[in-house]
Parts: C-alpha cells; sequence; structure tokens
C-alpha cells in the first residue's frame, strides 16, 4: 500500500516543481532514491479556498480546500496521512498580521493536527528570511548563528519554526 501524505503550498512554484520534477526522474533510467520513495505517494492538498485555479497534477489525488488556521479542517485533511510536507506560507499580505497568522499560527495548527493523527513525518519549508542576513561577504552565515530576522516576514517564518519544534517535540526547548 502506498504511503498517504498532506502537501500544503500546492499549485506554488516550489510545490510545482516538486511534482514536475519528480516525474521527469521517474521517467529516466535511474532515478534517485528519494524520488522512488515518493513515486507512490498519494497526495491529498490542502488548499486556501479559490486558490487552486487549475487542475492539480496527477500526482495529487485529493484537493481540500480549506484554512490551515482552522483544526477542524487540518484535521480532517490529515485523516489517514503518514508525510506532511508544509510548504504554505504568505509573503505579501493584505495586513502584517495575517503574516503571524498564517505563517506561525497556520503551522502550529498544521503541528498540532499531526501530533493528533500520528503522523510519522513533518517536513517544513521554512525561508532563509527566518535567520535574517549575514553581515558581511566575508563572515557568511552560518547554521549555529542566532536567528535575527530582518523583516516581519522573517520573523512570522522564525516563530512557525519555533511552533512546530515545541509542538512536535512537546517542548520550548530547542536543541
Amino acid at each position: 500500500m502506498s504511503e498517504r501524505a498532506l502537501i500544503t503550498g500546492y499549485p506554488g512554484w516550489l510545490t510545482g516543481h516538486l511534482f514536475r520534477r519528480l516525474d521527469e526522474l521517474m521517467a529516466g533510467a535511474d532515478p534517485p532514491i528519494w524520488a522512488l520513495r515518493l513515486a507512490d505517494v498519494r497526495w491529498r492538498s490542502l488548499v486556501a479556498p479559490g486558490t487552486v485555479s487549475t487542475p492539480p497534477c496527477a500526482r495529487i489525488g485529493a484537493v481540500v480546500q480549506g484554512d490551515i488556521r482552522d483544526p477542524r479542517v487540518v484535521a480532517d485533511a490529515m485523516v489517514g496521512v503518514d508525510l506532511v510536507l508544509h510548504a504554505a506560507g504568505i509573503i505579501h499580505p493584505r495586513r502584517i498580521r495575517d503574516l503571524y497568522e498564517i505563517n506561525r499560527d497556520g503551522c502550529r495548527c498544521l503541528a498540532s493536527a499531526a501530533v493528533l493523527a500520528g503522523v510519522r513525518r513533518f517536513v517544513f519549508v521554512s525561508s532563509n528570511a527566518a535567520a535574517g542576513f549575514a553581515r558581511s561577504p566575508e563572515r557568511p552565515m552560518r547554521e549555529v548563528d542566532e536567528p535575527k530576522p530582518a523583516s516581519h516576514y522573517g520573523r512570522s517564518k522564525l516563530e512557525g519554526e519555533k511552533c512546530l519544534w515545541s509542538t512536535l517535540t512537546g517542548s520550548d526547548t530547542e536543541g
């Protein structure tokens, strides 16, 4: 039986590219292991109402329209899911608070529902904006550097990362 997965952020640039690249690799003679692992995944896409205007790609078996901040919608979309690939977010909001409500609170809602549903794997696509900027070209950023986001978008993505960490680990401790 193939794995069932939930994806957010489809039909965005990143998720659309992921599926196109997966199809290209699977058509080749020697696909990489990651492509083989995702080849038989049955994807369900959670999209904001009114988002999908084109038919989904063949890898999307079901489209659920709803808000990632709505616990009931997210719990329903999570039923039977083994893997969550969370790539949804907002970068150009009408209001600043929308950044935090979608990028932080939506991430928390998805993580909480994943824990309750017994999801085995959760992949979160954040943003380099959560880390901030390097001080200079001579001193590139390192993973161990403390994050210093320079915008509300970056702060909202960092807060989403922290919510995800604390929800999945049951702790506010990072590490």
